[in-house]
């Protein structure tokens, strides 16, 4: 095994970003399905623009494709500026990356580490 040499001083845990609102792009998006319920989801990765202390760090989101919670997602779409006359629409996800929204961030106990906090998307808004 090859010797590795760092500098412990550097190294630091990471830390979630604190509670409040961030302006944020969508980078990028991944379809997956829950290993627990079977259910598809979407799993989000958006960038930090604003604050500009925090900008450049990630954050990370999903929305359940189940019927009863699209919700969601329908809100994260309006959030994106898109708007609809009718009561259904047909969202492309492709045309949601690289758009720029407010979302409100909170930390909560992580369900692997309870001793740790992460962040959490709690509402999104019209930037």
């Amino acid at each position: 095994m090859p010797k590795i040499k760092i500098n412990i001083s550097d190294l630091s845990d990471f830390e979630p970003l604190p509670e409040g609102i961030y302006t944020v792009m969508i980078e990028s998006y991944e379809e997956r399905v829950s290993q627990n319920s079977g259910n598809p989801y979407i799993s989000w990765t958006y960038v930090v623009i604003e604050p500009e202390e925090y900008s450049g760090r990630k954050l990370w989101d999903n929305t359940s494709l189940s019927p009863e919670a699209r919700w969601r997602l329908g809100n994260l779409w309006k959030a994106c500026g898109f708007e609809s006359d009718g009561s259904e629409v047909d969202i492309d996800t492709d045309e949601m990356v690289g758009c720029t929204l407010k979302v409100l961030v909170t930390q909560a106990p992580s369900r692997k580490d309870p001793l740790r906090n992460v962040n959490e998307i709690k509402r999104y808004l019209r930037v």
